[in-house]
């Protein structure tokens, strides 16, 4: 193989795994359930959330209703892990991020949330907690 064809090859592998983490195709499992749970609440449907909106606390209520209207009135969100620490074997948290794309604001909104999730005894990973940082 011609070294200019391997370099290309080389560039080319990198830019589509490049692509591929910003997608979020790349992510672990315990990321995703952190990013899942986030926009399951501020996405599902209204007689869903009603049937599990006692169980949220009142400050991430709050939020959820707070993303759910802005998706009501056309607002577009996006959902990113802004950091995962793993405090302990079988631990992550997970920092997510939800911003409002493509806003005419100067400043757009955006929540924060710290998700905790754990791998059970049958290695399972589960949300253990959630709660808004921002």
């Amino acid at each position: 193989m011609p070294v200019v064809t391997k370099n290309l090859f080389v560039l080319g592998l990198i830019s589509v795994l490049l692509l591929l983490s910003a997608c979020g195709l790349l992510r672990d499992e315990p990321t995703n359930k952190a990013v899942a749970i986030v926009q399951s609440y501020s996405t599902m449907p209204d007689a869903e959330y009603s049937l599990q909106r006692n169980a949220i606390t009142t400050r991430e209520r709050l939020a959820f209703d707070y993303l759910r209207a802005l998706q009501e009135q056309n607002s577009k969100l996006s959902y990113a892990v802004e950091d995962v620490r793993r405090t302990e074997p079988g631990s992550r948290t997970v920092i997510v991020t939800v911003n409002e794309r493509a806003t005419t604001s100067s400043r757009p909104e955006r929540a924060r949330f710290e998700i905790m999730v754990k791998r059970d005894i049958q290695k399972i990973w589960r949300i253990e907690s959630y709660r808004l940082v921002e």
